[in-house]
C-alpha cells in the first residue's frame, strides 16, 4: 500500500486528468490548462495600469482636455453658451444661425469645453447676426404649399377683421363660393372699399352705381382685412369703357339713324357698343354698366355683322355673376396657394361656415409691420412648431424667376437668405440641394420680415447698446439692444479689436477651415 504522500500525489494526477478533460478534450496534455487563462488576465492587468497611468498623467499635465483651434465653435458645458474661437480670442455667438452662417458650414468643428478651461482665454465682443433663427429648422422638417391666407372677423368688442397665414396647410371644412358671388369690404368710412369677388378674382368697385346696375345692390357684404385683398388675383376695376368720342354721332347709320358713339346696341342676346371704328362686341357686365342712364337700341343682325377689336380688358368679366341674396353664416373667407397657377390665378377662395371652421380668433391686433414694398403684413403666421420653410419669391404668378430666397421659422417670420464670397447662405444653414418653393412676391409680403441672413454680416461685431439717458435727457430703453459694426475687414491677419475701439474696428475673420467633415 502506497503512503500517504504517493496517495496525494495520484488523487492530483487524477483530478488534472479530468480537469484538462473537461477544459481542453485531452486529458493526456503535459500543459496545465487554466496557465494560458492566468497569464492573459495578468497581462490585461498591467496593461490597464499603465493605460490608467497615462491618462491620469495627461490629465494632470494638460487640465483642459482639449484644445479649441482657429475658427472652432466653442460650447461651455455647464451653460450651453456659444463661442467663436479666433486668433486666441472667444467672441460669444449671437444665435446658431450666425455661428453656422460664420463657419460657412453646416457641420462646423464644435468643441465642448467647461466654465474653468474657458476662463484661460480673453474674451472679444459678440458676433452674429440679432434675431436671426436659433436654431433654424431641419431640412428635413421644411413645409411647402399649400399656403392659406383668411379673414377671420373681430372677436367680440372689436370690428376689425383679423388675418392668418397658415403655412402647409388649410383649415378644415370650407366650401367653394364656385359661380356665387361674394361682396367683400374693406376699412370703414370714407375709405372703404368694395370688391365683387368671382371665379377666384378681385374685381373692384369704384362707383356704388356698380352694384345697383349689377343687380348687387341686395347682395350681403363680407368685410375682411386688407391684407386678404393682397392675396387674391386681382381682375380689372368694374368701371366702364373709356371710348374716345363718347356722345357724338357717327358716321355709320344704325337702327334708321346716325348712330351715337358710346351707346349700346343690342342684336339677339349679343350686346355691342359704338366706337370711332365700329361696333365693338361687349359683354353683358359691359353692357350693364354703360346703360346705367340709357337703354340699349335694337338693331339687327345685318348691321351688326362688321365688328370692330374688342375693348374690354383682359380678365374683365363678361356674363352676370350668380348673385346669393340671402345672407350666409360666413365666419371667415380664405385665399389658397397651391403653387397651380391656372389662367393667371394665383390662388383658390373658400369660404368657412361658423359650425364647421378652425377656430382663429385672437384678440384685437395692433400690428403695424409694414414689409419694404409698404404692405401691412398679416396678425400672425401659423407655421408648426419646430418646421419651417424654404421660399423663393415669385415676382410674377407662374413664372420662376431667380427672385430672392427666404427661410420662414414657426416664429412667423420671413429672413431673406444673401450670399456672401465663396459661402451660400442656404448651404450653410444645412439646405444644401433643397429647392426652395415658389411663391408669390405679394404673398411673401404679408410675412413679417427679420434681418438678412448673410455670412459677412454674421461676422460682425456687436455692441449691446446699455441702458441710460437719452441725447434728449430722457431715459434709455432697457438693455439688449446693440449696433453692429461695420463690415469686417478683408485682412484675415488683423485681431478684433478691444470693445473701447473706435467703430472702424473690424471683426473676427474666417481665416481658418471652417468645418472637419464634409456634410
Amino acid at each position: 500500500m502506497g503512503t500517504r504522500h504517493e496517495q496525494v500525489q495520484a488523487h492530483r494526477f487524477v483530478t488534472r486528468r479530468i480537469v484538462s478533460a473537461l477544459l481542453s478534450g485531452e486529458p493526456e496534455t503535459t500543459e496545465r490548462p487554466m496557465r494560458r487563462l492566468a497569464l492573459s488576465l495578468f497581462g490585461g492587468v498591467i496593461v490597464a495600469a499603465i493605460v490608467f497611468a497615462v491618462v491620469g498623467i495627461y490629465g494632470f499635465l494638460n487640465p483642459a482636455g482639449g484644445k479649441a483651434d482657429n475658427g472652432d465653435l466653442v460650447i461651455m458645458r455647464e451653460t450651453g453658451a456659444r463661442f467663436a474661437m479666433v486668433e486666441g480670442t472667444l467672441h460669444p455667438v449671437l444665435n446658431w444661425s450666425s455661428a453656422l452662417l460664420f463657419a460657412g458650414s453646416p457641420s462646423p468643428r464644435v468643441k465642448q469645453m467647461s466654465r474653468r478651461s474657458l476662463a484661460a482665454f480673453p474674451v472679444g465682443d459678440p458676433i452674429g447676426i440679432p434675431g436671426a433663427p436659433d436654431p433654424p429648422p431641419d431640412k428635413k422638417s421644411l413645409l411647402g404649399v399649400p399656403w392659406t391666407l383668411c379673414s377671420v372677423p373681430g372677436i367680440e368688442g372689436s370690428e376689425t377683421p383679423t388675418t392668418h397665414l397658415l403655412v402647409g396647410r388649410t383649415p378644415a371644412g370650407g366650401t367653394l363660393p364656385g359661380e356665387t358671388t361674394l361682396l367683400l369690404t374693406t376699412g370703414r368710412g370714407g375709405s372703404q372699399q368694395r370688391f365683387l369677388l368671382w371665379q377666384d378674382r378681385l374685381y373692384e368697385i369704384k362707383d356704388p352705381s356698380t352694384l345697383t346696375a349689377l343687380d348687387l345692390a341686395a347682395a350681403p357684404t363680407y368685410p375682411v382685412a386688407t391684407q386678404l385683398v393682397n392675396g387674391i388675383t386681382r381682375g380689372p376695376d368694374l368701371v366702364p369703357p373709356d371710348i374716345a368720342g363718347k356722345g357724338q354721332q357717327s358716321a355709320i347709320r344704325l337702327a334708321g339713324s346716325p348712330g351715337v358713339i358710346g351707346r349700346v346696341y343690342r342684336s339677339g342676346q349679343s350686346s355691342y357698343v359704338l366706337t370711332t371704328k365700329g361696333l365693338a362686341p361687349i359683354g353683358d357686365v359691359t353692357a350693364r354698366l354703360l346703360t346705367i342712364s340709357d337703354r340699349a337700341v335694337e338693331i339687327t343682325a345685318g348691321e351688326a355683322a362688321n365688328l370692330a377689336e374688342k375693348i374690354e380688358p383682359e380678365g374683365f368679366p363678361t356674363a352676370l355673376p350668380k348673385v346669393s341674396t340671402g345672407r350666409n353664416d360666413l365666419s371667415m373667407v380664405c385665399s389658397t396657394f397651391r403653387g397651380d397657377e391656372r389662367n393667371g390665378k394665383i390662388s383658390t377662395v373658400v369660404g368657412y361656415q361658423a359650425a364647421g371652421s378652425e377656430s382663429l380668433a385672437i384678440p384685437p391686433s395692433t400690428n403695424q409691420n409694414v414689409s419694404a414694398d409698404g404692405i401691412l403684413a398679416v396678425d400672425r403666421v401659423l407655421v408648426e412648431h419646430g418646421r419651417g420653410a424654404v421660399v423663393r419669391e415669385q415676382p410674377v404668378p407662374g413664372v420662376n424667376a431667380n427672385g430672392t430666397v427666404y427661410l420662414i421659422t414657426d416664429l412667423g417670420i420671413r429672413y431673406a437668405l444673401k450670399d456672401s464670397g465663396q459661402v451660400r447662405a442656404q448651404e450653410a444653414l444645412g439646405f444644401a440641394g433643397y429647392a426652395p418653393v415658389p411663391v408669390p412676391a405679394q404673398l411673401l409680403a404679408l410675412v413679417p420680415s427679420g434681418p438678412t441672413l448673410d455670412p459677412a454680416a454674421a461676422g460682425q461685431f456687436f455692441r449691446p447698446t446699455p441702458a441710460g439717458p437719452t441725447p434728449s435727457g430722457g431715459n434709455g430703453s432697457g438693455g439688449g439692444a446693440g449696433t453692429p459694426t461695420p463690415p469686417p475687414s478683408p485682412t484675415p491677419s488683423r485681431s478684433p479689436t478691444p470693445p473701447s475701439a473706435a467703430p472702424s474696428s473690424s471683426p473676427p475673420s474666417r481665416s481658418a477651415p471652417a468645418a472637419s467633415s464634409s456634410r
